[in-house]
C-alpha cells in the first residue's frame, strides 16, 4: 500500500457511520457486568444470565442486579419444577412424538395438558428479557424455539418474536431463512403440524435481497396481527445489510485499487457486521454497490412506512431510546399496543451501529405518512 494513503484515512472510511462523533448504538453486552471485562469470566450462580470478572465486582452490582436476579431464579425453579412434570408425563423428553404419543395433536389438548410447563416457561423467558447480556439473550431463543418445537403451528404467535433474538445475536441469515419458511406454510394441512417426520424450518441460505411484498401478502398485516413485529425485524435485517454494503464501498473505494482480490475479500469479510454480506464473496468483492443499496433502501422505507401506518407511535418510541413497559391488554392504535411492539422489536435497533441515526434521517417523512388504521378507528370511537 502506498504511504499516500493513510492508515486513520483508510479505518476512516471503513466506518463513515460514525462521522466524528459517537454512535448512539449500545451492543449486546458480553462481558464483566460491572467492568465489562471479557475474560476470566463467571456466571452469576443464582441468574446464570449475568457474567462477572471477580466476586468483588459481583458485590459491587449486586444492588443493580439483585432485583432482576431473583426475578430469574424464581421462574427458572418453577420451571425446573413443571419440566420435571411434564417429562413425567411425556414418560421421557418433551418432544413433538412424545407429546403426539401422549397426549395427540390436538393444540388445545396439548396445551391443556402441559400449561403448567408452558407458562413457567413464558414466565422464565420474560424474566430474561430483564438482563440485557448474551446470555440472557440466548436463553430466550433456546426456550422460544423448544416450545415452537412441540407445538410448530404456533396458536402462540411466537414466530413473531424469534426473528427479533436472532438478530440481536448477529443471526442474520437464520433469522431471513425462519422468517420466510413461516411465510410460505399459509396452505400447509393442521396435521402436517403435528409430524414430526415433516421438514421443519428446513429452508437455508434463502435470498435476503428479494423483495419485501412476502411479509404484506403472506402475513398479511392487519388491525390484530402480530406480523408488524416481522415487518420491523425485516426491515432493520436489511438496513444492516446496506450499512455493511455502505462499509464496503467507502473501503473499496479508498484501498481496492491497491489491494490483491484475495486480501481485500479477507479485510472485505472481517469489517462487515451481517453473515448475509460476509458470506457472498461477490459481494466482497464488488467495488460499487450503489444498485443494491438503492433498492435494499427501498424495501426498508416500504416496511417503515407499514409500521408507521399501523401505529404512528411505533418510530417515536425507538427514537426515544426509553425502556417501555408491556401491558396483557390493549386497543389497537394505541400507545400501549406500540409500546408493546416496541418491548418486544426496540433492543436490536439500540444495538445496530447506525441504524438510529438512519431512522433519525427519515422521521420527517415517516410523520407524513397517513394512518387509515387510526383514522378508522377513530371513526369508530366518535360514532359507536
Amino acid at each position: 500500500m502506498p504511504p499516500a494513503v493513510n492508515l486513520c484515512h483508510w479505518l476512516s472510511c471503513l466506518f463513515p457511520r460514525v462521522k466524528g462523533k459517537t454512535v448512539a448504538s449500545q451492543p449486546l453486552p458480553v462481558g464483566c457486568g460491572q467492568c465489562g471485562k471479557t475474560v476470566d469470566l463467571k456466571l452469576c450462580g443464582s441468574c446464570r444470565a449475568m457474567h462477572y470478572c471477580s466476586s468483588e465486582h459481583q458485590m459491587m452490582h449486586h444492588a443493580t442486579h439483585r432485583p432482576t436476579c431473583e426475578l430469574v431464579r424464581k421462574a427458572r425453579e418453577r420451571f425446573k419444577f413443571e419440566e420435571g412434570q411434564a417429562m413425567i408425563a411425556c414418560d421421557g423428553p418433551i418432544n413433538l412424538a412424545n407429546v403426539n404419543d401422549t397426549f395427540g395433536a390436538d393444540y388445545l389438548v396439548v396445551h391443556f395438558y402441559l400449561n403448567g410447563y408452558l407458562n413457567s416457561r413464558q414466565s422464565l423467558i420474560r424474566s430474561l428479557q430483564h438482563i440485557r447480556t448474551r446470555t440472557a439473550v440466548e436463553e430466550q431463543l433456546r426456550h422460544l424455539m423448544g416450545v415452537l418445537e412441540i407445538m410448530r403451528s404456533d396458536e402462540m404467535g411466537l414466530r413473531f418474536l424469534i426473528p427479533a433474538l436472532m438478530l440481536r445475536l448477529n443471526e442474520d441469515q437464520k433469522c431471513y431463512d425462519f422468517m420466510k419458511w413461516y411465510s410460505l406454510q399459509g396452505s400447509r394441512r393442521y396435521d402436517a403440524w403435528s409430524n414430526p417426520d415433516m421438514p421443519f424450518l428446513d429452508l437455508k441460505d434463502a435470498d435476503a435481497f428479494e423483495d419485501v411484498t412476502f411479509v404484506a401478502d403472506e402475513w398479511n398485516i392487519n388491525p390484530i396481527s402480530q406480523g408488524i413485529n416481522s415487518a420491523i425485524t425485516l426491515g432493520l435485517l436489511k438496513l444492516r445489510i446496506i450499512l455493511d454494503l455502505q462499509t464496503l464501498q467507502a473501503s473499496a473505494a479508498a484501498i481496492g485499487r491497491y489491494l490483491p482480490v484475495e486480501l481485500l475479500v479477507m479485510i472485505q469479510g472481517y469489517v462487515v457486521r451481517s453473515d448475509i454480506v460476509a458470506n457472498k464473496r461477490a459481494l466482497l468483492e464488488k467495488i460499487d454497490h450503489a444498485e443494491e443499496i438503492a433498492r435494499l433502501e427501498a424495501q426498508v422505507l416500504q416496511l417503515l412506512e407499514s409500521a408507521q401506518r399501523f401505529n404512528p407511535r411505533i418510530w417515536p418510541l425507538i427514537l426515544s431510546r426509553r425502556t417501555v413497559p408491556m401491558t396483557p391488554t390493549f386497543d389497537p392504535g394505541t400507545l400501549e399496543e406500540a409500546q408493546n411492539v416496541v418491548a418486544q422489536c426496540s433492543p436490536g435497533w439500540a444495538e445496530t451501529p447506525g441504524a438510529i441515526e438512519y431512522l433519525e434521517k427519515r422521521a420527517a417523512h415517516l410523520r407524513t405518512v397517513d394512518s387509515p388504521r387510526i383514522r378508522a378507528m377513530s371513526r369508530v370511537m366518535r360514532n359507536p
